[in-house]
């Protein structure tokens, strides 16, 4: 224990003397900044890092918006040729249909036709060979 007892009447000096003491620390005054050549230097160094950094940022900003312009038109070439190829299937297949719509009206029509002339020369041989009964 005679060891730690010059430590301990140290710290118990060190103690009273701060007990003792000045309550304020004293901080030593900030040195006035010169508004010279030296700040000026600074301010310049700063700003030029700055523009450095936007120019770099805007360079970045134009390549994104560059590829994603070219993206956009890519997709919108795609979407383009889907759309092409699915107009030219609605147009197939409503030419189909209108095909099959005027073969059957031909056949109406031809058939018609037909059963009208049938009519017609059936109502000639009947006016043309009965003899007319008056009644």
């Amino acid at each position: 224990m005679k060891i730690y007892t010059p430590v301990v009447s140290l710290l118990a000096v060190t103690v009273m003397l701060a007990a003792c003491g000045k309550k304020e620390v004293e901080v030593p005054a900030p040195a006035p900044v010169e508004e010279g050549a030296a700040t000026a230097a600074v301010v310049a160094e700063a700003m030029q890092e700055v523009d450095a950094i936007v120019e770099a940022a805007q360079a970045e900003v134009a390549e994104t918006s560059e590829a994603v312009q070219a993206a956009v038109e890519a997709m919108q070439d795609e979407v383009d040729a889907v759309v092409e190829e699915e107009i030219a299937e609605i147009q197939a297949e409503a030419m189909e249909e209108v095909a099959e719509v005027i073969d059957q009206v031909e056949q109406e029509l031809t058939d018609a036709a037909a059963e009208s002339l049938k009519d017609q020369a059936s109502k000639s041989l009947t006016d043309g060979l009965l003899p007319k009964v008056g009644f």
